[in-house]
């Protein structure tokens, strides 16, 4: 038996052994990250009537905001869910400024909940973690690229997350800054395996304004700091506003932070165009 086969052998007891209470945690054993379904890393399938479309394997719901139209060239911002939430139009619904919003799902599940990862996020320092958002980020980078080859786009893409998403969030602004204009994650952190040494490219790099809550024990308010205090530091333009008394959820007030700091990236897109 090879080392890779004895080791995801053992996974069904180490997570049974090594796993906090957590989003998406369970009693069951997950599956291994690389179990997770094929994805055609070139396909794209336009939106239906109802809004619903496919970009490198990953499907997608599409919503219009402002007085635009589908065919029009706009900001993207991007919101990826939780552990559980699949996708919907609430996350981004009070942004106003024309914008073209996308909501991916995760191509997999856990105990019939949708999952970016297969791995409790905590104190965010395992490489399991590191291991699995690199995988779920990687994903998400190539449907960027395929549904931006494929709607008309305004500038980089607004990214916006919760919980696992803010994660893969975190993630993909960091290694693909080229897709990137502007970040807003809620409840994440960059894993400490993942952090980089220096940042890629020349620069300018994707602000990214991330929203915590100070007792959030799901996804660690202190590993939180840290990784946008690292970044900043490397040159990153990045910040972090805890809300004190909150835990792991998207209050209301956080997600009005959220979505203005998205209309606010969109503002800049279009002030940007020639």
């Amino acid at each position: 038996m090879t080392v890779a086969r004895q080791y995801w052998k053992l996974l069904p007891s180490l997570w049974l052994a090594l796993c906090p209470a957590c989003d998406g945690c369970s009693k069951d054993a997950p599956k291994p990250p690389n179990a997770s379904p094929a994805l055609n890393s070139g396909e794209f399938v336009a939106p239906g009537a109802d809004g619903y479309g496919k970009a490198a394997g990953l499907r997608f719901l599409e919503v219009i905001k402002g007085a635009a139209t589908p065919t029009d060239t706009l900001p993207l911002a991007v919101f990826l869910h939780g552990y559980g939430e699949g996708i919907n139009d609430v996350w981004l619904d009070q942004v106003d400024v024309p914008m073209r919003v996308v909501m991916f799902e995760s191509p997999r599940t856990f105990k019939g909940h949708f999952t970016w990862m297969y791995s409790p996020i905590g104190p965010g320092t395992s490489d399991w973690l590191a291991h699995t958002v690199k995988v779920a980020g990687e994903e998400v980078a190539q449907a960027l690229r395929v549904l931006t080859a494929h709607r008309p786009t305004q500038g980089r893409v607004i990214l916006a997350g919760f919980s696992q998403g803010s994660v893969v969030a975190f993630y993909v602004t960091t290694y693909h800054p080229e897709l990137v204009h502007g970040a807003a994650p809620i409840a994440g952190l960059l894993p400490k395996p993942l952090w980089p040494q220096s940042l890629p490219g020349t620069g300018p790099w994707p602000p990214i304004k991330a929203i915590h809550g100070a007792l959030d024990t799901t996804v660690l308010t202190a590993t939180a700091r840290e990784s946008v205090d690292h970044l900043a530091k490397l040159g990153q333009p990045a910040t972090i506003h805890v809300y004190e008394g909150i835990a792991h959820k998207l209050t209301p007030a956080m997600r009005r932070e959220m979505q203005a700091a998205v209309n606010g990236f969109a503002r800049e897109l279009h002030n940007q165009a020639p």
